[in-house]
């Protein structure tokens, strides 16, 4: 899958999401298609890039929204898999 697809597809899944168990539920499902060596590369080039500029665009329109919210908790959650992850590899 092109990086604009998985960016849209995902996007798309986290604007329709019902609460913080579902976003985390597309979050790790879409992190399963990503090799596991590329996994840590991947999340911080496509995810916090991709979740954050679209972050951004909701701020300056100053909307509050689903969509907004579970971004924010897709970006939150990442961050902590990002640290757990840190930990347990040291």
């Amino acid at each position: 899958m092109m990086i604009e697809e998985y960016k849209e597809t995902v996007l798309h899944e986290l604007e329709n999401a019902c609460g913080e168990e579902e976003v985390e539920q597309i979050i790790n499902s879409s992190i399963e298609r990503f090799p596991e060596n590329d996994l840590f590369r991947y999340l911080v080039i496509i995810y916090l890039h991709i979740l954050q500029n679209e972050l951004q665009k909701l701020s300056e329109q100053n909307v509050d929204s689903p969509r907004k919210r579970n971004i924010c908790h897709a970006l939150n959650y990442l961050r902590q898999m990002n640290i757990n992850r840190e930990k347990a590899e040291k």
